[in-house]
């Protein structure tokens, strides 16, 4: 097979026009300008989406595909009521309910041009329907609501769900990671455990960290909205002792939780210090700028982190915390936050270009995945993971540029992963 269009953008080279890709099997066989690569390949099937952009499949580094029926979020609203209605709402759910929420949020990936994620997997269908339809990345397992003295037997129940996921996940494209939810669900005695369970099976972690103002003030003096949320419902040791007169992103290292295997979700909340640590630990940061202002969390210091050269990718979070997934919207949003972040700045502060924004959503998550050598860019020897964007009337000019400032989730023709066409857009499906 062959995806030909006005612009083919490899992102390892510069964009190629009037270009086209060459497909055998589950890998990218030629990239190079359309009548090159079809003289070499004059038999293959060619979609030629004409007034398009073919670039790599979008990698969103934080999903919960399990919650997507929970959304989408329309309105802006506060953390903690948000967080609290979510959970009720959740004890209604069944299996049933779980499974086919996950299937739609898979559907609307798709649609959106993303083929690979870092999902959190929390009752367990999330893993099985992103198997099933082939989806790359990380599926993280989640640990969350483990508040006890004796983090053993809940531990081993973590321990058992990993040991579940991972025969499931056993030759397909998705590998299977270990979620400390955060440190406002989990006793600091199961983050340790979790730290050395973690360290001792060298598994990728994902963690929501400095999310909330209120996350600080806990781990700091055990003071606060969410101290007193956690209050009447049982406690938490960081109440109890009032707090640890350190930041999150402190707190977790002191629990063996933030080295390079670590991906740190969110992260608003940063002192300069917590930057440095970040950056020392050599952990990554996924930015869901959308899902922060939605729930009124504030923006992070995204230009800072990008100044401090900390490994940074691209999330949604979950349709209950969102208006969709649009990584377009995401890298839109990004750009303006780093604006302004410059203007208020001391000096000259440059901002990332906009094929830096597209890299986020690309090569960069697939790389914080472990998966930069096999995704990620259209290179020959790579699967053959690939978004078409219509990009109206697009002859020359920055493609970059138009993804950042126009494109929108909408534009996704065609999705296609390991070579698999997986959504094509009904007027190019004959």
């Amino acid at each position: 097979m062959i995806i030909a269009a006005d612009i083919v953008l490899p992102l390892s080279r510069e964009p190629i026009v009037d270009g086209a890709v060459a497909i055998e099997g589950d890998r990218i066989q030629a990239v190079g300008p359309r009548q090159e690569v079809l003289a070499a390949s004059a038999s293959r099937r060619v979609l030629d989406f004409g007034h398009a952009i073919v670039m790599p499949g979008l990698v969103n580094l934080h999903t919960h595909l399990e919650y997507t029926d929970m959304g989408p979020l329309n309105e802006s609203r506060p953390f903690l009521s948000w967080i609290q209605g979510l959970v009720a709402a959740s004890r209604k759910f069944s299996r049933e309910d779980w499974s086919r929420s996950a299937k739609r949020g898979v559907r609307l990936l798709l649609e959106a041009g993303i083929t690979c994620v870092g999902d959190i997997v929390t009752f367990g269908p999330g893993l099985e329907v992103a198997l099933e339809a082939g989806l790359r990345g990380i599926s993280y397992v989640e640990a969350v609501g483990l508040r006890g003295n004796d983090p053993h037997e809940q531990v081993a129940d973590v321990e058992q769900r990993l040991r579940w996921a991972q025969t499931l996940a056993e030759g397909k494209n998705l590998k299977i990671g270990l979620s400390p939810h955060s440190v406002y669900t989990l006793s600091s005695k199961v983050l340790e455990e979790l730290g050395r369970l973690a360290n001792e099976r060298q598994l990728p972690l994902a963690i929501h960290l400095a999310e909330t103002q209120a996350e600080c003030q806990l781990v700091g003096a055990g003071e606060g909205e969410l101290a007193e949320a956690l209050r009447r419902i049982g406690g938490h040791d960081l109440v109890s002792s009032r707090g640890r007169g350190i930041s999150p992103v402190e707190h977790i290292w002191r629990s063996g939780l933030l080295d390079q295997k670590t991906l740190a979700v969110h992260c608003v909340h940063l002192s300069e210090a917590d930057v440095a640590l970040l950056s020392d630990a050599k952990a990554d940061v996924v930015l869901c700028p959308w899902s922060n202002r939605l729930l009124q969390v504030g923006d992070a210091p995204t230009l800072r982190l990008w100044q401090e050269r900390v490994r940074l990718g691209v999330g949604t979070d979950s349709l209950a915390s969102n208006f969709g997934f649009d990584l377009f919207s995401e890298m839109r949003l990004l750009r303006s936050l780093c604006q302004r972040q410059a203007a208020v700045g001391s000096g000259a502060m440059p901002v990332p270009s906009a094929r830096d924004l597209v890299q986020l959503a690309t090569l960069a998550g697939a790389e914080i995945l472990g998966l930069g050598g096999d995704i990620g860019s259209l290179e020959p020897g790579k699967y053959a993971d690939i978004a078409v964007v219509r990009a109206p009337g697009l002859a020359i000019g920055d493609p970059y540029e138009y993804l950042v400032a126009q494109a929108v989730r909408s534009d996704i023709l065609c999705t296609i992963i390991g070579g698999n066409i997986t959504y094509l857009a009904s007027k190019h499906g004959g």
